[in-house]
C-alpha cells in the first residue's frame, strides 16, 4: 500500500470525525462550557490531518527526491 492511500484513508476518517466535532461544538455552545473530551477530539483530528500531510510529503520525497 502506498503512503498516499494511507493519507486518503486518514482524511476520510477525519471527515467522519469532523461531523462529530461539529456536533460537540454546538453542544458546548449551547451549554456555554468547553468539555475536555471536545478538546481531545480536536487535538486528535489535527494530529490525524498532520499525519496525512506527513504521508504525502514522504511519498513525494520518494518519488521526486
Amino acid at each position: 500500500m502506498s503512503k498516499l492511500y494511507d493519507a486518503k484513508r486518514l482524511i476520510s476518517y477525519c471527515e467522519i470525525n469532523f461531523k462529530e466535532i461539529r456536533n460537540q461544538h454546538q453542544k458546548c455552545l449551547s451549554e456555554q462550557e468547553i468539555k475536555p473530551d471536545f478538546l481531545i477530539k480536536i487535538k486528535n483530528y489535527m494530529e490525524n490531518l498532520r499525519s496525512a500531510l506527513d504521508y504525502c510529503a514522504s511519498e513525494l520525497f520518494v518519488k521526486y527526491g
